[in-house]
């Protein structure tokens, strides 16, 4: 089993490729993406990752999971209605 600190790290390191790899695509051709994409993408990033913030014990349950998943699918949905 690896560590917590180990895990981190591998998710850094994917999280600075995917931002490499959208930085050289928009160097390319110029990405256009309207404010409200933005500002929606934004928030559910931001409720996403303070679910995601462990409790005590260092888990996230089975409650913390199915929030998660219903802000997925609210994140789909209102994707979809634009």
């Amino acid at each position: 089993m690896s560590s917590p600190r180990r895990q981190a790290g591998v998710t850094f390191v994917e999280l600075v490729a995917a931002i490499v790899i959208i930085a050289v695509a928009a160097v390319i051709h110029p990405i256009v993406v309207g404010w409200r994409e933005i500002a929606v993408a934004l928030t559910f990033g931001l409720l996403a990752l303070a679910v995601t913030f462990p409790g005590r014990d260092g888990r996230i349950g089975r409650g913390r999971g199915v929030l998660l998943l219903a802000l997925y699918a609210a994140y789909v949905v209102i994707l979809i209605q634009r």
